[in-house]
């Protein structure tokens, strides 16, 4: 869904959506693996500041992140849902001129959170 500034509503787009989604493996994240989403979280946010993106869209994509690293921290996150977010993260990205530091902390981030999809 997208609102009248052309902004995607993400959540929305998830309570609208008439979508079957599934659900993950019903894996608990061990504190060790909370500790390294937080960190691989964190490194993704921090490398967002060396690019040029327009505010709107940076506080777009750190709400999707911060959105995606909470369902996949669930009991049973949603593997439809996981995926929204994984696609609406990388078709910002890939519109960016990106920094070697994006590149490597996007590509952790995402394999952490698609590694969660089972």
């Amino acid at each position: 869904m997208v609102d009248n500034k052309g902004i995607f509503n993400f959540q929305s787009h998830i309570e609208g959506s008439n979508q079957n989604v599934g659900h993950g493996a019903n894996q608990l994240l061990t504190s060790s693996q909370k500790l390294d989403l937080e960190d691989l979280t964190k490194e993704l946010l921090d490398s967002l500041n060396g690019i040029e993106l327009q505010q709107e869209q940076k506080q777009e994509l750190e709400e999707v992140i911060h959105a995606a690293t909470e369902e996949v921290s669930l009991d049973e996150p949603k593997n439809g849902i996981l995926k929204i977010f994984l696609e609406q993260t990388k078709n910002v990205i890939d519109t960016v001129n990106k920094t070697p530091e994006l590149i490597s902390a996007y590509q952790k981030w995402a394999d952490f959170i698609q590694s969660s999809m089972t």
